[in-house]
């Protein structure tokens, strides 16, 4: 206990002491925070691991020089790479092997001294393997060390050979013990009993690597192989035409196209409808392009084709990804927002499934490179659906909603205010829109009827732990379970902030940001009885014969919303259809539930961000929506119209 109490002091001393150790643990934990730098090395051992998979490249196919000291600290990522991961793995138990070997020739050893010698250079050996393959693998930080008998090395070859030398020498003096003696030794040594806790000891290490690697392989390695920064992709581009992007429908929204001189180049059937979705791989890969590069090279072709493709140096034909977008809905959004910049997205509650994503302005991704240099002056290539960060205006009121009520358990109920139309609380003024007086009201009318001046008055009744901790829970300033490019929602509540602050807060003005993404997963969430799923952009994988190699499973991500709640804001949602500032939404087609916004971002009034943020559903369908217009004026003159063309589509 002393001895493990010392080291763990000696560990703790060296990461403050020692700035390199404080770097490599750094790299460890995340190294693709500093990909460029810091990170690079490990990051490329990883892009070579994953790419090559469990069968590799081949012998002479892959790219390890692009690991630096690949042949000295990384030829494990090299063997990976080419061999694959089965291969390597059975590189980990020859060194156990080993390991066990010269801890067997140890433990039979009868004078203690040998003995203590031969313990000692197996655990050398097998600290020396797990230091450098658990560093390739990112099992444990990397520390430079030569795998032994395999790396590149004169002097780390040398002391290796010495060691293996003198593990022989142990097992001659042994055997030449049992010739004189002439008698086989039957007794029993006591004294190993330690000596196989050692083994079982990195036993068990060398079986923790191997887990990992498989856990990194079936799990951690895709997001390394679709790295951008991934250079391996080049060796598929070689040898495989890339697959196209379907919408769920079946309409191609990328393809590749094989010109008459025998190169291929992308091409966007629908050009701006689909460009934040699809993205581009001009100049960089961003969106669809990005996530699913690495898919969309693979090819799962029948194998008797791969052979004739390689036998004829023809390129083979990349698998194709199946979005989970609808045509129509995509169509139906990107026209009702017209000329006006925002973002729409739409989810099935139920799944997770995004139905459509549209962000304006746009560009054309076929034109990219032509369009690069005017496009990095403007906002176009941002994808404001899921990474834009929005004040949310009154769609934020469903928190403070919740917030006042969890605050006021026993009398919110009973909530009533009479509403002049303004409210003043230490010389702070809050408006209602176009300063209408909404008379008495309660919770839900107060809601309905988006009363600014009421949930000001509620902010001054509820506790601020208790919204800080509800925001938190409701996925605020974390980031979103998605794969795709986003942006996480903000927000901040202090009992030492101002009161003004906390007013502007209450009615969603304030520091608080929210992405429509996350607006809509909240809605999908209270649709859906609480439960948040993981947003899916992707459906299935097939090769390009229609023969699926992969479906992408449903997947829950947490639950949202206890059912009290989950009861009250689809009963307060529904009396804003029903009788309130969404009521174009009240139609017989389908029941609409939702909540209007107007965002105010500058002192300029007649420029504020319309919201919508809601959902529809009609004898088990179901689907949640969020809408912003960008300086348009109220959410429901402009947000709201643009949901009701998506709802009437979805339910025609």
């Amino acid at each position: 206990g002393a001895g493990f109490g010392g080291m763990a002091v000696a560990c703790v001393a060296g990461y403050f002491l020692f700035s390199h150790v404080r770097t490599r643990v750094f790299v460890w934990l995340n190294p693709t925070a500093d990909i460029d730098n810091r990170g690079y090395q490990i990051c490329q051992s990883l892009f070579g691991i994953g790419t090559g998979g469990w069968f590799g490249f081949g012998v002479g196919e892959g790219l390890p020089t692009k690991i630096p000291i690949v042949d000295k600290d990384f030829i494990f990522s090299a063997i990976s790479e080419e061999f694959g991961a089965i291969f390597a793995i059975a590189l980990i138990l020859l060194c156990l092997s080993c390991f066990i070997i010269i801890m067997n020739v140890a433990m039979q050893m009868k004078d203690k001294f040998y003995k203590l010698v031969g313990v000692g250079l197996a655990v050398l050996y097998a600290t020396q393997v797990v230091l450098t393959i658990g560093g390739a693998i990112k099992f444990i930080p990397s520390t430079g060390v030569t795998l032994p008998l395999v790396s590149y090395g004169g002097s780390s070859m040398l002391s290796t050979l010495i060691v293996f030398g003198i593990v022989q020498g142990l097992y001659m003096r042994k055997a030449a013990a049992r010739s004189s003696s002439g008698k086989k030794e039957n007794k029993k040594q006591d004294a190993n009993k330690e000596y196989n806790v050692v083994t079982y000891l990195f036993m068990g290490i060398f079986c923790a690597m191997i887990l990992y690697m498989v856990y990194f392989l079936a799990v951690k390695s895709e997001g390394f192989v679709n790295n951008e920064y991934n250079g391996l992709h080049v060796l598929f581009e070689e040898d495989v035409e890339k697959g196209d992007i379907i919408t769920s429908d079946g309409y191609v929204i990328a393809e590749t196209v094989v010109s008459d001189d025998g190169s291929s180049s992308r091409n966007y059937p629908y050009g701006p409808m689909f460009a934040h979705l699809t993205g581009y791989s001009s100049n960089i890969r961003t969106g669809l392009e990005k996530q699913l590069n690495f898919t969309l090279l693979r090819s799962n072709t029948f194998f008797v084709e791969q052979l004739m493709c390689e036998l004829t140096n023809e390129k083979k034909m990349g698998d194709n990804v199946t979005t989970t977008i609808r045509y129509d809905l995509q169509e139906a959004a990107y026209k009702a927002l017209g000329n006006r910049d925002g973002a729409v997205i739409a989810i099935e509650p139920s799944t997770g499934k995004i139905l459509a994503m549209v962000s304006k302005p746009t560009y054309n991704p076929n034109t990219i490179e032509e369009d690069w240099e005017g496009l990095q002056e403007g906002s176009a290539l941002y994808n404001r659906a899921t990474q834009g960060q929005y004040t949310p205006g009154s769609v934020f009121k469903m928190m403070t909603l919740l917030a006042y009520i969890e605050s006021n358990p026993d009398t919110y109920q009973d909530y009533s205010y009479e509403c002049t139309g303004e409210i003043t609380i230490n010389n702070k003024t809050i408006h209602c829109a176009s300063n209408h007086a909404h008379g008495t009201v309660d919770l839900k009318t107060s809601f309905s009827k988006s009363c600014n001046a009421s949930f000001a008055n509620m902010m001054q009744n509820i506790d601020k732990e208790v919204f800080q901790k509800l925001c938190d829970s409701m996925l605020f300033n974390q980031d979103m379970p998605i794969a795709f490019e986003s942006s996480m929602s903000s927000f901040a509540i202090a009992d030492n902030d101002e009161n003004a602050l906390k007013m502007d807060t209450a009615i969603g003005q304030g520091k608080t940001l929210v992405s429509p993404l996350h607006m809509a997963m909240l809605a999908s969430a209270v649709c859906n009885d609480g439960m948040a799923m993981r947003p899916q952009l992707v459906e299935k994988v097939e090769n390009y014969q229609g023969v699926t190699v992969e479906t992408t499973k449903t997947k829950m991500y947490k639950s949202l919303f206890t059912e009290s709640q989950v009861n009250i804001l689809s009963e307060f949602m529904r009396e804003t259809v029903e009788a309130g500032t969404a009521s174009r939404l009240n139609k017989e087609a389908y029941t609409a539930y939702g909540k209007t916004g107007t965002a105010q971002t500058t002192n300029d009034l007649h420029k504020t961000n319309a919201w919508f943020v809601g959902y529809a559903e009609h004898e088990g369908k179901e689907i949640a929506i969020a809408v912003v217009v960008e300086d348009s004026g109220s959410g429901s003159v402009y947000a709201v119209p643009i949901a009701e063309k998506v709802f009437d589509l979805y339910f025609k």
